[in-house]
């Protein structure tokens, strides 16, 4: 999640409420340089990262999909290492309980970009 990405948008849902607790980023300008300096997508810098491997939902009530995007979109935008040798993905499933649970997608990855061998071999 993106938190200064949501509570920009008063049409997440929580955003509202959660602004009692946060603040809200539009309307002060301290709080929006609060929580820029530890909003994900705000803070890549241009150096190697490690491989990554992001999910999300379409369709969720907590947290939209486009946080995730966005932060992979910077990601792609300033990775310096190689990208074929640290990939950076992102998989969108419908909703959070779609066929295919992205975990077990996620720690297969993992292990093809650890090096692990296939069952037989």
């Amino acid at each position: 999640m993106d938190p200064l990405e949501t509570l920009l948008d008063a049409d997440v849902m929580l955003t509202l409420e959660q602004w009692a607790e946060w603040g809200d980023p539009a309307s002060d300008e301290a709080n929006y340089r609060c929580l820029r300096s530890y909003s994900p997508a705000e803070n890549i810098r241009e150096t190697e990262y490690p491989a990554i491997f992001a999910w999300t939902a379409l369709e969720g009530a907590d947290v939209p999909a486009a946080c995730a995007a966005i932060w992979i979109a910077q990601l792609r935008e300033r990775v310096t290492s190689d990208p074929t040798q640290r990939p950076v993905l992102l998989r969108a499933t419908p909703t959070m309980g779609s066929a295919g649970d992205p975990r077990v997608e996620g720690v297969a990855w993992l292990l093809d970009q650890l090096g692990a061998v296939t069952l037989g071999e």
